[in-house]
């Protein structure tokens, strides 16, 4: 009785089983191209096109002036934690653009023939190839050793890099994003190097630029696939901000495995603008924590609505500043929103003595509605999601929206998406509270929750009033833990 084959043995013979078939099946040409860069360099008089940014231009054939020939593009992109994939192995992900002359080029990151038979190779498709660089496990590649990426680097293209380029151009450890401590493994990144145009002009930086974009996408894309398949929630998300800021590439004819045009891609500055400084606090920040600490143990958790509020945006700008996680940052910014709409409302209430019947009411409706029925009402301004002009309308649109196609259509948002995610948000949030100062004398309580002293007199709007109803907060039962009593009855009442 034959022994059954083990899982590497499937492995090689799965993928032995498909380099057969498609040296002789359907993507013939584009194998035997790679593998026989002779035939394929016969492919050179192919027409090459690509599509322009510019509106209603017609896609064009690289000119004259693109070095005379199609190539690609080669980054050496160092992962921000370690993975497991096999020491070279390779992986081909293709996408929809039409690229004619790739019919036959040697796509592929190296000649060995790709491990992954469920990656389809088509030719005539743009494509991202990448070879998985696994450094010795004695190696910890810091963030003040991007060396490793040029050791690669000089490995793969057989080019000595100068010595003292790698350390003159990367910059200060100290600038870099939090987390990125090592740097075990390296992807090489292999994809046409398309035209892009600025003013209908071809932009060279432009096109290394957006060819890295690609890489970067597709990365991610396999790094979801790894995430899912292997439960690794310790990877953090690959984006421009969570590589190294410099990284070097070289450029590659499109039929053979020869490299020349050598440099370096500046991905990004290491952007930490919104990273705290670590310097000692000052007495006046040390005074901050402890209040909301306190006004935290009232009411019990959650009860201070204002403070859940500030949580969920600085999840928000953590999630995009620090993880570089676009997707989380907008349902973060989503939850932020809701939060300080849902508890500007309820606070209100419980300041007016509303009945809760009438409140819970309010509260068996979408997010959406009942901010654009209530907070008018309440709070005056201008609350209406269909105009798409006005501060909410644009929340309604860019946040509200992008989180259910997140959530639901397993939409990938960009790091576009997550910036004007972030800047509606805060637009909203500063209306919101604009016109709580507004009706500060109907909702002294409320106004001093959400806003604070320092919040009201950053409005002009600590007056005589808002300074006696301060006052007399010192000798009534707590704000916060009486709220936490209405909220919880109104909850009772809800059908969600």
């Amino acid at each position: 009785m034959q022994r059954p084959l083990s899982q590497a043995e499937q492995r090689w013979s799965s993928c032995l089983h498909w380099v057969v078939r498609v040296y002789n099946g359907d993507h013939a040409g584009a194998l035997r191209g790679w593998l026989h860069p002779r035939r394929a360099s016969r492919r050179l008089d192919r027409a090459v096109t690509a599509e322009r940014t510019d509106a209603d231009a017609e896609a064009t054939p690289i000119p004259a002036d693109w070095n005379g020939e199609p190539r690609f593009v080669v980054f050496f992109i160092p992962a921000p934690q370690p993975l497991p994939f096999p020491d070279r192995s390779t992986f081909a992900l293709e996408r929809d653009e039409d690229v004619q002359w790739l019919d036959g080029a040697a796509h592929l990151p190296t000649a060995d023939a790709p491990m992954w038979a469920n990656v389809p190779i088509n030719p005539g498709k743009n494509v991202v190839s990448f070879r998985v660089w696994r450094l010795p496990e004695d190696v910890v590649l810091d963030v003040s050793d991007g060396e490793r990426a040029f050791e690669v680097f000089e490995k793969v293209t057989k080019r000595s890099w100068p010595s003292d380029t790698a350390n003159k151009r990367l910059l200060d450890p100290r600038a870099f994003p939090l987390g990125l401590t090592s740097l075990a493994t390296v992807f090489e990144a292999v994809t046409p190097l398309l035209p892009s145009y600025v003013d209908r002009k071809v932009d060279a930086g432009k096109s290394v630029s957006d060819a890295f974009d690609r890489c970067i996408e597709s990365l991610e894309e396999l790094y979801r696939a790894y995430i899912s398949a292997t439960a690794d929630v310790r990877v953090r998300p690959l984006t421009r901000r969570t590589v190294i800021p410099l990284v070097p590439y070289a450029s590659r004819d499109a039929f053979s495995l020869s490299f020349d045009g050598s440099s370096v891609f500046i991905v990004n500055m290491a952007d930490t603008s919104a990273v705290g400084a670590t310097e000692t606090m000052s007495d006046e920040d040390v005074n901050k924590v402890l209040t909301v600490l306190g006004r935290g143990r009232q009411g019990g958790p959650g009860a201070d609505r204002a403070v859940v509020a500030v949580e969920h945006a600085r999840r928000a700008q953590r999630s995009f500043f620090v993880d570089a996680d676009y997707s989380v940052c907008i349902v973060w910014a989503y939850a932020w929103i809701e939060t300080l709409c849902n508890g500007m409302l309820m606070v209100s209430a419980w300041e007016a003595e509303r009945d809760t019947k009438e409140v819970a009411a309010w509260f068996d409706v979408g997010l959406v509605k009942r901010i654009k029925t209530q907070f008018p009402k309440v709070f005056g301004g201008t609350w209406r999601p269909e105009n798409g002009a006005s501060i909410f309308g644009k929340w309604e649109r860019m946040v509200a929206q992008m989180r259910h196609r997140i959530i639901h259509a397993n939409y990938r948002a960009s790091e576009r998406d997550a910036v004007r995610a972030l800047d509606v948000c805060g637009n909203l949030d500063a209306y919101a509270k604009e016109r709580l100062a507004k009706r500060r004398h109907e909702y002294p309580r409320t106004a001093l929750i959400f806003l604070g002293r320092p919040g009201l007199e950053r409005r002009q709007a600590f007056d005589s009033h808002m300074a006696e109803v301060s006052e007399q907060g010192a000798y009534e039962p707590s704000w916060l833990a009486s709220y936490a009593d209405y909220a919880a009855e109104v909850d009772q009442l809800t059908r969600f």
